[in-house]
Parts: structure tokens; sequence; C-alpha cells
């Protein structure tokens, strides 16, 4: 080492910096932690230890970039959901319209009960739907 680097990362220490286990990947000086940040004092270059693993900085924005890219692309897009709303939509009506039938062929007074409480349940469902579309 060289003795400039030296009496800086005396000059560390003095200042209460910790001294790591770990070691600059592009010099090997060992690095410190002072306020807070990791950095290796010859480079300049600051750090982040994720699982006992040194990482530069720039390193981990780019990784973080990568899954976030990953991330939208697993999401869907808004095309992709309201196609599934409408997909949901017509299951929906299709349902309401076999209940109508059932409704209109009703027996008793309970099965019509029963048959009201479902289409109600479905035209709440179907309204709840239509706000997160517009949302």
């Amino acid at each position: 080492m060289e003795d400039k680097k030296i009496s800086e990362a005396a000059e560390l220490l003095y200042k209460g910096a910790k001294m790591l286990q770990f070691h600059c990947q592009d010099c090997g000086l060992p690095l410190f932690k002072h306020e807070g940040k990791t950095f290796c004092p010859g480079c300049k270059v600051e750090y982040e230890i994720v699982e006992n693993h040194v990482k530069k900085i720039g390193e981990i924005k780019e990784e973080t970039e990568k899954v976030v890219e990953k991330i939208a692309e697993e999401v869907p897009t808004k095309a992709r959901f309201n196609a599934n709303f409408d997909y949901v939509e017509e299951n929906l009506t299709e349902v309401m319209k076999k209940l109508s039938e059932k409704l209109v062929k009703a027996d008793s007074l309970r099965e019509m009960e029963e048959i009201i409480s479902i289409l109600n349940e479905i035209v709440e469902l179907s309204e709840r739907l239509k706000k997160l579309r517009s949302s």
C-alpha cells in the first residue's frame, strides 16, 4: 500500500471509522464504514454489504433496475387487464341470464329469494369491477 493510502486509512480509524473484513474489488484495500457509508478509502468507491458479500453501489442499482424491468414485464398491461375484466363481465352476464331463467321457473318463494340474493351479489361484484377498471 502506498503511504498516502495508509495515512488516509489511519486518519479514518482516528475519526472513528470501522475497518471491515471486506476488501475493495479494485485495489484490494480494506473497506471502511463511517457515518453509515461503506467505502474504499483508496478508490473512493461506495459499497454495500448484501448477504455477507460486498457489492458496489452502482452494481446494486443495475441489479435493482433489472429486477424492476423483469417485474414490469410480468405485470399485466392495462390492455390485458381490461381484457380480463371483459371476460369476467361476460361470464357474470351469462350467469345472470341463467339465474333469471331459473327465477322465472322457480316453484317456491324460498328458491326465488335465494336466486335474487345471488343476483344481487353478482350486481355488486359487477359494480366493484367497473370501479376497479375506471381507477
